[in-house]
């Protein structure tokens, strides 16, 4: 028998271990640290935006108005009564056609499926780095044909068939932060070059074997990192600007960089197809926001053994001037997009998504209650799928079926 499926939990560093600070891991689960603030996009080879390709713009004002979703829970994988479902670090999941769980578990370098009720049936991969080991995995998709794609920042892609068979490593050429498969030949990826000073964030098209085929966009910044003795401050702020992509269909996917609000619609050749854009105004970041802030900072750095005081944090934490217009992005199969707002979570436990159908227009703004701590992933077939997290700090894939589906049934 392979050892790798018979992996038991190991200890972990970081343990969430109240309302506040959980929110905060939740929310790292897709705003990974990067010490970014955005300027104005580089011209990444041609003209920007090329006069050929179409751009939606759309107002402030959604088309259909706004709709809070009604959401009834139906699954929870999850605790920490077992050791299959013990996920004490961030995890990640996706769902096959016949709504299987496959649960990415990182602080167990395992991928482990459950069948549509939520029982155990195997485990995928095992810590390692060789064929069809896994080290610290970050994102689990799932082809067309049910090939899993399991990435690691390492560069790392495995694949295994639908029966968790290992099938082949791929070794990108370059390190990326996210990857979407586009088709069965490509794949979309966001990649950082950094300097002292500043990084570029780029938005590159592989091939089915890693290679970089061409760069699509480029994004500069500067840090927003600020130092005290040997101690790295406002590696936690949730208020810096990010690069973020995700699958649409199997042939499209999209990218976009919440220091603007524009979204870029692009196919499997890496070719610009639309261009979604919102007029809206930037925000500025209120000063019970930045004390919120703080405070998540201090926590989580309490549970790392860091000991700067309060008032050291405050002095040298640095704020950008506005808020990103998004934090983060994900569809639906309707090739819808949900762009989620910026706002104070842990005030109004309430996410705001903008949503766009698949032409490109803003049809609705979409609100979803976070008393219970969740943050969507996907939606399919009038069910959301979400990661959520408790006051233990078990990290928790659950399916809700969505009660008012037909007003977003268009």
């Amino acid at each position: 028998m392979d050892k790798r499926r018979l992996q038991g939990p190991r200890s972990m560093k970081v343990r969430y271990t109240n309302k506040s600070l959980a929110m905060a891991g939740l929310l790292v689960v897709l705003i990974a640290p990067r010490q970014l603030d955005s300027k104005t996009p580089i011209n990444a080879g041609r003209p920007y935006p090329s006069a050929d390709i179409p751009i939606i713009k759309n107002s402030k004002v959604p088309l259909r108005g706004e709709l809070t979703l009604e959401l009834r829970e139906e699954l929870s994988i999850g605790n920490d009564k077992n050791d299959q479902e013990a996920f004490y670090r961030n995890i990640h999941f996706t769902v096959d056609d016949s709504g299987n769980f496959f649960v990415l578990d990182p602080g167990n370098d395992r991928l482990q499926k459950f069948d549509h009720n939520g029982r155990y049936l195997q485990t995928i991969g095992g810590p390692g780095q060789g064929p069809g080991d896994l080290d610290k995995p970050r994102s689990v998709s799932l082809a067309k044909d049910g090939t899993l794609y399991v990435y690691q920042p390492s560069g790392r892609l495995s694949m295994f068939d639908p029966k968790g068979i290992f099938l082949k490593l791929i070794n990108f050429s370059h390190s990326s932060g996210l990857i979407v498969p586009l088709g069965n030949s490509c794949f979309l990826g966001t990649v950082s070059d950094y300097t002292p000073q500043a990084s570029r964030d780029q938005v590159i098209l592989f091939d089915s074997k890693g290679r970089k085929v061409r760069t699509i966009a480029v994004f500069e910044n500067r840090y927003l990192l600020s130092f005290v003795g040997n101690e790295v401050v406002g590696e936690y702020q949730p208020f810096r600007p990010h690069l973020w992509c995700c699958g649409i269909t199997d042939e499209l996917g999209a990218y976009a960089f919440s220091g603007e609000y524009r979204i870029h619609v692009v196919d499997s050749s890496g070719e610009t197809v639309r261009i979604i854009e919102k007029a809206e105004e930037p925000e500025k970041i209120t000063e019970e926001e930045k004390d919120g802030t703080i405070d998540n900072e201090i926590g989580l750095r309490r549970q790392k053994g860091l000991s700067l005081t309060r008032s050291e944090v405050k002095k040298a934490f640095l704020f950008p001037e506005n808020k990103p217009f998004f934090m983060g992005m994900f569809s639906d199969d309707r090739a819808r997009i949900y762009v989620l707002k910026s706002g104070n979570y842990r005030k109004d436990k309430v996410l705001n998504y903008d949503l766009f159908d698949a032409r490109g227009r803003y049809i609705l703004r979409v609100r979803i209650s976070i008393a219970n701590r969740i943050l969507p992933l996907f939606i399919r077939d009038s069910v959301l799928y979400a990661l959520a997290v408790d006051e233990e700090g078990i990290f928790m894939a659950k399916r809700f079926r969505i009660m008012n589906w037909g007003q977003l049934d268009f």
